[in-house]
């Protein structure tokens, strides 16, 4: 996995990240599925 730099604090992230803080919040369960198969 590529990592990139924030800046020059030697701390290195990933460019790119899913989160999951709306399955079975904003995203019912049919969207959910589908979003992750997507993914």
């Amino acid at each position: 996995m590529d990592k990139r730099e924030i800046g020059k604090s030697g701390i290195y992230v990933s460019p790119f990240a899913f989160g999951g803080n709306v399955f079975g919040w904003t995203a019912d369960e049919k969207r959910s599925f589908e979003l992750l198969d997507a993914f």
